[in-house]
């Protein structure tokens, strides 16, 4: 029996809890509407990298999905930067609702080095912050460059191989799950709202 204090979430929080990240259709569709555009973008211009994404636009959505799966649970392997020119590669990976970045695949995650997605508030392309100007990164193509930021750090990153589409596949990924899971925080608001409601309404009612 679940306890009376237990915290309530919608349905999909309930099995994604077992089951990982479920991304409805319509999610899944615009992740793959922002490739696409990107693809497209001269910005991440290169026929051979669009000739490379084609396969991946045309899977079907529950291959399309497992590739988002793969990509975010086993990681990805960036540079992440710091003011003065200083880098190191970084591990990316997606565990539950939180982005994680470790020194390599067989480090463990640590919280202290993770953003939850809905603190994200932005996810930009390009060399837009300081860390990302720097002269030492100059060599380094601006749209093989991103930067996640959030309410309390700035996550700058860049792609080890000089891969624009990596960079571009990533982002696309990360931004659907910042919008999933924002969703869903504000669904399970919503319902604590509507419950706190109707416990006032009914306790009213009993009174009179």
């Amino acid at each position: 029996k679940m306890p009376f204090d237990s915290p309530k979430y919608p349905p999909i929080q309930k099995l994604e809890k077992t089951f990982g990240v479920l991304l409805s259709v319509e999610e899944i569709q615009r992740i793959r509407d922002e490739i696409q555009y990107s693809i497209n973008d001269p910005y991440t211009n290169g026929d051979e990298n669009k000739t490379d994404m084609c396969h991946v636009l045309k899977l079907s959505d529950t291959r399309f999905r497992e590739e988002i799966d793969s990509m975010c649970s086993m990681g990805t392997n960036f540079i992440k930067h710091k003011k003065g020119g200083v880098s190191n590669e970084r591990w990316l990976s997606v565990s539950n609702d939180r982005l994680y970045w470790r020194e390599g695949f067989m480090h463990q995650r640590s919280k202290s080095r993770s953003i939850h997605f809905t603190k994200i508030i932005q996810v930009m392309v390009g060399k837009n912050t300081k860390a990302l100007r720097h002269d030492m990164l100059k060599d380094i193509p601006a749209n093989c460059c991103f930067s996640v930021i959030a309410k309390k750090a700035t996550l700058d990153l860049s792609s080890l191989n000089k891969d624009p589409m990596q960079v571009c596949v990533f982002i696309a990924y990360l931004k659907g799950l910042q919008r999933h899971f924002i969703s869903l925080t504000k669904a399970a608001q919503s319902m604590k709202t509507q419950e706190a409601t109707a416990e006032y309404s009914g306790a009213t009612t009993t009174d009179i």
